[in-house]
């Protein structure tokens, strides 16, 4: 066996190292707020469209609001780029997006049938989808899940053909259709969530941020299910801009998210939908 070797660096060198990485991100923070704000002479609107998706997106008391929303308009005030936000139907403002420059879609998943066809700011956060299913069901669904594993999990509700509860048009019902699950489509994402709890499929497909709001708005708990499987953690959401805007704006806007990033108040706003 090869000898190991220990290096003990002095407590006063390892403090001037942490300040100099520290010293590092914040000069590349100064840098591209500098950078930010000499190219932002020129007055430039975009246009965002975003469905109701809480707790990403959503419309309360009159207003849009939601984790998303509250974080692109950080990013459009760091990049002094004025965003104008609309909440509209996913299917009909995706075809929009796609033909308009200077207009955006959000909360969107990136992937490979995607990635060619928009310009990507992001990531907004991570993307783990669950299969959930309710701790106590008063409908026996006689259903018989492996959970030696996850992946003995999902061979179990594919093999039995269990259904599962998916957004019309989502990703997330595009990808369990073509893996050959058996799905219950709902076109609205607050009406999956009705229709789980009333229990007219035994599964749901969802993230787990995404799916406590909803059951809090239906007067239900997060407590009330469990995950039996992940069925897809690859991906992450992003805000989803028309091919055609111009990559100077793309660009600042995801430099704006950078330096949020860095400077806590994606942290911040993130843990404001959290909590």
């Amino acid at each position: 066996m090869s000898p190991t070797f220990i290096i003990k660096i002095p407590a006063t060198y390892a403090f001037l190292l942490l300040a100099l990485i520290t010293a590092r991100e914040l000069l590349a923070i100064e840098i591209l707020a500098e950078e930010l704000s000499e190219s932002s002479a020129e007055t430039i609107t975009i246009q965002a469209y975003c469905e109701d998706y809480n707790p990403y997106n959503f419309e309360e008391n009159g207003r849009i609001t939601g984790f998303s929303v509250d974080l692109l308009r950080e990013v459009g005030k760091q990049a002094k780029i004025n965003i104008s936000i609309e909440l509209v139907p996913w299917k009909r403002y995706l075809k929009i997006v796609e033909k308009t420059p200077n207009t955006m879609l959000f909360t969107a998943t990136r992937n490979s049938n995607r990635e060619d066809r928009f310009k990507w700011i992001g990531p907004i956060d991570g993307r783990t989808q669950k299969l959930y299913k309710l701790k106590q069901p008063n409908h026996d669904w006689k259903m018989n899940i492996d959970m030696s594993s996850n992946d003995a999990a999902l061979n179990s509700i594919h093999t039995n053909q269990y259904s599962i509860i998916a957004v019309s048009g989502d990703a997330s019902e595009r990808n369990l259709t073509e893996q050959g699950y058996k799905i219950f489509s709902s076109p609205k994402p607050e009406l999956n969530v009705k229709q789980f709890i009333n229990e007219r499929a035994p599964l749901i497909v969802n993230v787990d941020i995404s799916i406590a709001a909803k059951l809090k708005m239906e007067g239900s708990s997060f407590s009330e299910i469990e995950s039996v499987a992940i069925f897809n953690d690859k991906y992450s959401y992003y805000y989803m801009v028309n091919i055609d805007t111009d990559t100077e704006i793309v660009y600042r806007l995801q430099k704006a998210l950078d330096i949020l990033k860095y400077n806590g108040v994606y942290k911040r706003v993130r843990n404001k939908w959290l909590h």
